[in-house]
């Protein structure tokens, strides 16, 4: 899934794997790629980078309380 936009192109894949270590529970993956097309996507990226990585492992976390039976 993703979005293209004059600045910058934004894509995100999702994976379900079962856990190597359990084979009753399941792997939740992201993978997210950033296309700059001008300066100005990279200006805008450029305050989010920092925090890319916390809000992706927080939306991960959420996803999993909320699936949780």
């Amino acid at each position: 899934m993703g979005e293209n936009d004059k600045h910058l192109n934004f894509r995100a894949s999702f994976l379900l794997t079962p856990s190597p270590r359990d084979k009753e529970k399941q792997v939740f993956s992201i993978t997210t790629a950033v296309h700059f097309n001008n300066g100005m996507g990279e200006m805008y990226f450029l305050p989010v980078k920092p925090f890319h990585g916390l809000i992706i492992r927080s939306t991960l976390k959420k996803c999993n309380k909320s699936m949780q039976v």
